[in-house]
């Protein structure tokens, strides 16, 4: 008979056997979570692919079902589409200019109509001005489609008017008085005359001729003609005026705003265009009007709100440019602006958009 010793060791084989397949089970145990867990990440996790408050947020893309991410796309400034046409205040990407703000920026709703208004309309036999509602002199006041009398009558200090029945658009006369208020301390004499400004006529009609196309032109309020009295009318371009006077005026007048319209035997025209794109046409100023006004406005349809052209005025000022397209069909145009309107300034071209020009001095720190 076997003693108790050979008993004993057939039961401690046993446990042992017994503890190392429990600490094996165990072992495969934590493996097989640390695989599920693993593989449950993947299977529940969310990958965050930007800031969701910024332009191109890409909604996360939940792994383990067939729904692909959505990007949400940021407004382009440059068009005339709006998510929502009824708010004036559409967000909008600033563009490349790091000091832009987008709390500064405001989006207009402009009827397409308007292209055919402002400073800087094309006027010619294949782009006539249609406004609407003008208004003669007789039916004028203050308030009226934006046009103003001149500040000063027959006689006055800086400038001469031959009646008081004159007028012209609001900008363009403060423009006007601030370049004659010059004028006068540069010469000492307040000899110019206003022949001219603001036209009516109740039956304008196509251009078909070089008195036409100037009569149209005036109707816009942003034209004026200038010459000398002297005890008698003489024409600013004259050799006894030219130097102190008419060669001012070409030099001097691109800082106020205005581009040297033409020449007549009677008298010199300037129009106003605004301070940014008389600087910018100041370099073609050899040429005659009607050659280099229609190509400017066709250079400027390269430019929008996120790729400005970018002019410096007389002042050391930056002024920004863009060009908002009125798309085939729209009744509305959705025209996005910079800052404070007393800074920028908006014009329809009479050709299929708007041009602004935005003051960045505004925007300085």
């Amino acid at each position: 008979m076997p003693g108790p010793s050979n008993v004993y060791k057939p039961k401690m084989a046993g446990f042992l056997i017994a503890a190392i397949a429990l600490v094996m089970v165990v072992i495969l145990i934590l493996i097989s979570t640390i695989l599920i867990v693993a593989s449950g990440g993947e299977s529940g996790a969310t990958t965050t692919v930007t800031d969701p408050n910024k332009p191109g947020y890409t909604t996360p893309v939940q792994s383990g079902n067939n729904t692909p991410g959505v990007t949400t796309p940021s407004v382009n400034p440059g068009t005339t589409t709006v998510p929502n046409p009824g708010n004036t205040t559409v967000p909008v990407n600033p563009g490349t200019d790091p000091e832009i703000d987008p709390s500064d920026v405001t989006t207009l709703e402009l009827p397409v109509s308007k292209v055919g208004e402002g400073a800087l309309i094309l006027i010619d036999k294949s782009h006539f001005y249609t406004k609407e509602g003008l208004v003669a002199r007789k039916d004028m006041n203050s308030t009226t489609a934006g046009l103003l009398g001149f500040e000063w009558v027959r006689a006055s200090e800086y400038y001469k008017i031959p009646n008081n029945s004159l007028y012209l658009d609001a900008a363009t006369l403060e423009a006007f008085n601030d370049m004659m208020a010059d004028l006068y301390e540069v010469t000492g004499t307040g000899i110019v005359q206003i022949r001219n400004a603001y036209y009516y006529s109740a039956d304008l009609t196509a251009i078909t001729d070089q008195d036409s196309l100037e009569s149209v032109e005036h109707s816009t309020g942003c034209v004026v003609d200038l010459e000398i009295n002297n005890n008698g009318i003489s024409p600013l371009t004259s050799n006894q005026y030219k130097e102190k006077y008419y060669t001012w005026f070409v030099e001097n007048c691109w800082k106020y705003g205005f581009v040297h319209l033409r020449d007549t035997t009677k008298y010199s025209s300037f129009r106003y265009v605004g301070i940014a794109h008389a600087a910018a046409l100041h370099k073609d100023a050899a040429q005659s009007f009607e050659t280099y006004f229609g190509t400017y406005l066709t250079s400027l349809t390269a430019f929008n709100f996120d790729n400005k052209k970018k002019v410096v005025d007389n002042e050391g000022n930056e002024w920004w440019i863009y060009y908002v397209k009125a798309e085939t069909g729209a009744d509305t145009v959705y025209v996005p602006v910079l800052g404070d309107p007393d800074h920028y300034q908006i014009s329809g071209d009479n050709k299929g958009g708007f041009i602004v020009a935005v003051n960045s001095a505004q925007f300085a720190k």
